[in-house]
Formats: C-alpha cells, sequence, structure tokens
C-alpha cells in the first residue's frame, strides 16, 4: 500500500510538471530538498530457476513495519507541498476517484 502512494505521487507530480507556469511557481516554493534514503538489506536473495536476485528493498513490502512507516512519512513531507500546489489536483483527484470506485 506505502509503495502505491508513493507512485501515485509520483504520477501527480508528473501530470503537474507539464504546466510550465506551475514549474517555475513550485522551483521558487519548494527549493532544494534531500531525498529519503531508503536502506538497502543485501541478505534477501531469491533463486529463480538457479538465477540469484537481490531484493535489497524487500523490507518496504511490509507497510505495517515502522520502518517503512517513517521512509514513506519522509517521502510524504517532500512531495506533499508540491502535489498540494499542483493546479491540476481537484482533476487528478476526480479521475482517479472516478476509476477506482
Amino acid at each position: 500500500f506505502a509503495v502505491c502512494i508513493a507512485l501515485l505521487a509520483s504520477i501527480i507530480a508528473f501530470f503537474c510538471t507539464q504546466r510550465i507556469p506551475f514549474q517555475q511557481t513550485t522551483q521558487h516554493t519548494m527549493g532544494k530538498f534531500k531525498y529519503p534514503e531508503a536502506r538497502r538489506d543485501e541478505s534477501v536473495v531469491e533463486d529463480y530457476h538457479g538465477t540469484k536476485v537481490t531484493d535489497p528493498y524487500r523490507w518496504l513490502e511490509e507497510p505495517d513495519a515502522e520502518e517503512t512507516k517513517k521512509f514513506v512519512d519522509a517521502q510524504n513531507e517532500i512531495s506533499e507541498p508540491f502535489i498540494k500546489a499542483c493546479p491540476i489536483r481537484d482533476q487528478i483527484n476526480e479521475r482517479i476517484t472516478q476509476v477506482w470506485n
């Protein structure tokens, strides 16, 4: 679920940056920010028919874990002001509501 929220925020941010005036406004109000670092856990390795595949972010698949919640909260601190400033946010919200309902 947390990954879905982050993906949704990315989609909204993409649509919002398509409008030049908004892009110029957010550059002045948002400034620079430090994206939260996700811990890499190299100990998780799956074997798919003899091919070893590491999954260093498997820990993010547990939405109720405190570490995942903290990471998502840190992402939201960055993305929420940007999303709230989007001039077409209500239109996107209405469309998503239509699709999900």
